[in-house]
């Protein structure tokens, strides 16, 4: 088998890189996800309160 690392990027390279970036692209949908969250209740706690006396 012969080695073609010096033609671009190992595979090894690839993958890890490749992996870097899925970790990458998850975080960021956690992150917006947290931030979208917080919203919710409070819009349906308003909607609830016209329906329910307090």
């Amino acid at each position: 088998m012969c080695c073609f690392s010096c033609f671009g990027i190992s595979k090894e390279q690839q993958r890890e890189e490749d992996r870097l970036a899925s970790e990458e692209a998850r975080a960021r949908a956690a992150d917006a996800a947290q931030r979208r969250r917080p919203f919710f209740p409070l819009h349906l706690f308003c909607f609830l309160s016209f329906f329910v006396e307090l």
